[in-house]
This record gives C-alpha cells, structure tokens and sequence, in this order.
C-alpha cells in the first residue's frame, strides 16, 4: 500500500489523472514518488496509444489524419497537464535572455511567458503534429506508447545525476536519497519499452545523449538544474522520441 501511495503521488502531480488524494503531503512522499515516474509515464502512454488504436483500427479514419493528429496533441497537452510544457517555455525565456545566470533563474520563475517562449512552443508544437502525419500507423502506436515513458526517465535521471541550482523550489522536493530509486526507474523503463522493439531503444540511447548534453549546458549556465528545466528535458525527449520512430523507421523496417 506504500509503494501504491508513492505511485498515486507521481500520478497526480505530473498528469491530470487523479486517482488517490493522500490527505497530508510529505517531502518525503515527493522524493519516494520518482522511481514511479516511467510508470506514470506508461499510464499515459496506454492512454495516447489506445487512442491511436482506437482511431485507426477503422481504415475510414486514415483520410482525416490532420484532424486525429490534431485531437491527439491535445489529448496529450490535456493528460499530461501543463507542468512539464510550462518549464519548457520558462526554460526557453531563461537561456534566450542573453542574461547572467542569477538572471535567467529569476527569469525562468517569473510566471509570465515572454516572446522566445512561445515562440518555441510552436515550433514544438509544429514539429510534433508533422511527426504524427507522417509516421506510419503501425509505428505510431509504438512511438506513443514509449515516449512518455523514456521522457519522464530522463527526468530520474537529471534529478539523480545533476546538481540542483536553487537552495529550495518544487524541484527541490524531488531530490533522491536513497540508491534503490534509479534501479526501480531503470527496470520499469527497460521493461516497459520492451513490447515497443528495437526503435524504443535507439529513442532511450539518443534521449541519454540529449539529456546528458542539454543538463551540462544547464549547469555549466546556471550552477545546477531547476524544475524548469525537468519540465523541459521532459518535453524536448518525447518530441525526440517521436522523431526517432519516426526516421529511423524507414533505416529498419523498410518503407511501410
């Protein structure tokens, strides 16, 4: 039952789908809860795939692929909710403000979205949508399945392996204290990409070399990572993912 209720916490705090609503909330709940982020990850991938599966086991549907790919971005800004989208955008406002890093990290808490940011969040936006029209159906279920999952390991990851910036802040919270975390993280990621083949694991391999890439450019910039900046490793990963399925697709299956 404690293992469900770390699992429950991780749920409710990073998507919309609440199931369990614990009565007092602990610190130490946020740090337990991280091992389950891959599987709050699969949560929602079953979400975005069952969707996919229900849209297109009916070829009638495959005419109006703008239209499903359309519903299924908001599905997945809907689920998700806005946390990891927002510390994208304040991430971006942070890094194109050309400031000091005391700066930038005023900057990226300032609640307001400047001109970068939304700016990049439609170009997101515009590149994930195209990933979905051109990728095969058959691919897509897979590369909707795992995404969530890979992105929300690569966040275990940035907490366990990079400093934080900030002496206190949400993302704070989630600091890991104990060596079992990142073993649970990797086995329910590991495990829950399997039935996704070969192409989930080139995604985790160019997702760990992002993340790695992107969180030493953070903390070389900032002294250390932010919620924020999670938020952001989080989003640019399942655009990734999504990009990787789709291009490399074609190298290992052929054209579909």
């Amino acid at each position: 039952m404690i293992c469900l209720r770390y699992f429950f916490i991780a749920l409710t705090f990073l998507t919309r789908i609440s199931i369990f609503q614990p009565k007092e909330w602990k610190e130490e709940d946020f740090s337990k809860s991280v091992k389950f982020f891959p599987l709050v990850g699969g949560v929602l991938g079953l979400f975005y795939a069952g969707f996919a599966y229900l849209f297109f086991i009916n070829d009638f549907f495959l005419a109006y692929k703008h239209i499903f790919s359309s519903i299924l971005i908001f599905l997945i800004l809907f689920l998700s909710g806005p946390l990891f989208f927002d510390g994208f955008m304040d991430t971006i406002d942070g890094i194109f403000s050309g400031r000091e890093s005391e700066k930038i990290l005023e900057i990226m808490k300032d609640s307001r979205v400047g001109a970068n940011a939304v700016m990049a969040f439609g170009v997101y936006l515009i590149l994930l949508y195209s990933s979905l029209l051109d990728m095969d159906k058959n691919i897509m279920f897979y590369s909707l399945l795992s995404a969530p999952i890979i992105s929300h390991f690569m966040v275990v990851l940035s907490i366990k392996f990079f400093p934080y910036a900030r002496k206190n802040g949400i993302g704070k919270m989630f600091e890991i204290k104990d060596k079992f975390t990142v073993i649970f993280a990797v086995s329910f990621t590991l495990l829950l990409i399997f039935p996704c083949g070969i192409l989930a694991y080139y995604a985790l391999f160019f997702n760990l070399c992002f993340t790695v890439i992107f969180n030493k450019f953070l903390t070389k910039l900032l002294g250390g990572l932010t919620g924020d900046t999670y938020g952001a490793v989080a989003t640019v990963s399942f655009l990734l993912t999504q990009l990787v399925f789709l291009f490399l697709s074609n190298v290992t299956y052929g054209n579909l």
